[in-house]
């Protein structure tokens, strides 16, 4: 299936996924191409029972520099939005995929990439340098971000005279807070690493050399230890939770947590605890 890529590079390192953004040579900016074919790498890692969680990076020095601004100019000239990619990088609808196991607020899965709330294995974005307009979207859907010092992001929407798209206002507000969100929207300045970590925007900092092999280590870590259907319930309700009043987040915490008991995955959890032992919890996955 690898060969059918031409956008990311798909690999399977320990109990993660790593899907790299595969456009170096162009800041590995964004083309329905590569949409299509991360989708694709998502629903084929949710469905594969030896991978826990996907880590998203770049390739080479930049994560994602936005849309592929070449490809917009000439879907604006022939109104053909079909015609990305050249001929060798295969059929797209091939690719057709659709993840996403997980019950969550239906407006998550109709966005860009919003739709990785869905899936039901955690996804880090591994911020390996520079994040621009909409791969802010990107990283800002992902459950986590993992920066290396040199990545950073910068909204660049006010310096284009455009406005923040795919989501990014409702998302980043949620986030950093509507005052620190209009600072990073309006200002177009650069968030780096450090400051990205102050400003809640990035879960974890590392030196550059160490980014990839961390964020393949956490879901190593998740693997070794945490039930993946406890983990995929817990991101279900915090996606589900951002919609509801608490009395609702109470009752599906009761409900669930009953249903949690009768499971396989529970005895196990208690008997390896008893036992002193590494818990084997089932995987998710076909």
């Amino acid at each position: 299936m690898t060969e059918q890529y031409s956008q990311i590079k798909y690999e399977a390192k320990g109990a993660a996924a790593v899907v790299t953004l595969n456009r170096p040579t162009k800041g590995n900016a964004i083309s329905i191409r590569l949409g299509v074919e991360l989708k694709h790498a998502l629903e084929r890692a949710e469905n594969d029972k030896a991978i826990v969680g996907v880590v998203i990076t770049g390739a080479g020095s930049v994560f994602c520099s936005g849309a592929d601004v070449e490809e917009l100019q000439k879907i604006g000239e022939s109104g053909n939005l079909s015609g990305s990619g050249a001929s060798n990088e295969g059929a797209i609808e091939d690719l057709s995929a659709d993840p996403g196991r997980l019950e969550v607020p239906e407006g998550f899965r109709k966005g860009a990439y919003s739709y990785f709330a869905a899936v039901s294995k955690p996804i880090i974005a591994a911020v390996n340098g520079a994040v621009a307009g909409a791969g802010m979207s990107m990283i800002l859907s992902c459950d986590m971000r993992f920066f290396a010092q040199s990545g950073f992001v910068v909204s660049s929407f006010s310096k284009r005279g455009l406005t923040a798209e795919l989501g990014i206002a409702w998302m980043l507000q949620r986030m950093v807070g509507i005052d620190t969100a209009l600072d990073i929207l309006w200002s177009s300045r650069k968030i780096r690493a450090d400051e990205a970590k102050e400003l809640k925007l990035a879960t974890r900092v590392y030196p550059d050399e160490d980014l990839l092999s961390e964020a393949v280590a956490y879901i190593d870590y998740l693997a070794d230890g945490c039930s993946p259907a406890s983990i995929a319930s817990m991101k279900g309700q915090i996606y589900r939770d951002i919609f509801r009043d608490p009395t609702e987040s109470f009752k599906e915490a009761h409900r669930m947590q009953k249903e949690a008991l009768t499971t396989q995955d529970f005895v196990e959890g208690i008997n390896a605890f008893i036992e002193k032992r590494k818990p084997d919890f089932q995987r998710i996955g076909d």
